[in-house]
């Protein structure tokens, strides 16, 4: 984002405008960031780093924060 800020820009609110041949690889890979950051938030939990809530709705609620970041 501090690099290429305006490619990320063009990325988050055009993304879905792609071709369908370069949609599926893109989801493809950010269903598994996605499935990464759950996986980190539900071992914070389990370490007591954060309190219990669910992973999902936790990554969701970062990924909305820090996605508009730019």
């Amino acid at each position: 984002m501090e690099t290429h800020r305006g490619h990320v820009r063009v990325f988050f609110e055009h993304h879905r405008e792609l071709p369908a041949e370069a949609r599926g690889p893109i989801r493809l890979k950010r269903g598994r960031y996605e499935k990464i950051v759950e996986g980190l938030i539900g071992e914070g939990i389990e370490l007591g780093v954060f309190r219990a809530t669910d992973p999902h709705m936790a990554a969701l609620a970062t990924f909305g924060m820090c996605n508009w970041a730019y």
